[in-house]
């Protein structure tokens, strides 16, 4: 998880440098940065101002970002009266409708129910269309393979494999199965 808070500015890196370029939309932890006692509404003009939007463009993309979330009924309730679901959607509603060039993701699709899951990996496939670039980081391969074309697996810091997201994938199973066997072999 340190390379999206890395990429994302919200740690700087001990040594060397990181170089951005676009708008980046992170989505760390749905609904952080959210200030629970402000409104669904006043949150999406707060959240949405940080990601770089303006007033003009957020009141654009304001009925947008309530109908994906679904939580219309909530909108003029505090944040801290959600559900962690509701949070989530409002949050990831709130990211992807940025228009973001860079998405970070990390281990947010396991929040929310099935449909809302499928909502998001399709409007996923459909940034990455347009050519958004996708940071995605997972321990679930089968969401790996689902969004990304490419992969690249980081142990210890340091880059392990990169390419093809199933032969990296596949590198990563045989090495963790690897572990895992030469750790059964210590004695006790």
């Amino acid at each position: 998880s340190t390379l999206p808070r890395l990429i994302s500015g919200l740690i700087k890196p001990d040594a060397g440098t990181l170089r951005v370029r676009g708008r980046v939309a992170p989505l760390i932890a749905f609904g952080a940065g959210f200030n629970p006692i402000l409104t669904g509404r006043e949150n999406i003009y707060v959240n949405m101002a940080i990601l770089g939007l303006s007033k003009k463009e957020i009141d654009a993309k304001f009925e947008e970002v309530v109908d994906f979330a679904e939580i219309g009924d909530a909108l003029s309730a505090p944040v801290q009266t959600y559900s962690s679901g509701m949070a989530a959607r409002l949050g990831f509603a709130c990211a992807v409708l940025t228009d973001p060039d860079v998405l970070l993701v990390d281990e947010v699709l396991s929040v929310g129910d099935m449909k809302f899951r499928m909502k998001c990996l399709r409007h996923m496939g459909k940034l990455l269309e347009s050519g958004t670039c996708f940071i995605l980081v997972s321990h679930n391969p089968h969401a790996i393979l689902t969004v990304c074309p490419r992969a690249v697996y980081l142990s210890h810091g340091k880059v392990a494999a990169e390419g093809e997201t199933a032969s990296v994938l596949s590198f990563y199973e045989r090495e963790t199965f690897a572990i895992s066997v030469a750790e059964s072999d210590e004695p006790l």
